[in-house]
């Protein structure tokens, strides 16, 4: 968990809009943490707030549902 000697705390996703590309998505997963990154163009998309809240959501359902699966899974063992 270290790069040039140094240790490594976290990846910051970034991927930057450019040519006809308005909106991006990175995602790094490093040391048991999973980062997302969205970079928007403003003008493009001007409510990427609302994009960046349903991610959030959307991960939030998908935890809940393999919580539940591993309890499901653990049981029928």
């Amino acid at each position: 968990r270290h790069l040039g000697g140094r240790r490594l705390l976290e990846f910051v996703p970034y991927i930057p809009v450019a040519l006809d590309v308005r909106c991006t998505f990175a995602l790094v997963s490093y040391a048991d943490r999973l980062a997302i990154g969205i970079t928007a163009d403003a003008v493009a998309l001007p409510d990427a707030e609302r994009l960046v809240e349903a991610v959030g959501v959307s991960l939030q359902e998908l935890a809940a549902v393999s919580r539940s699966a591993k309890l499901v899974a653990s049981a029928t063992i």
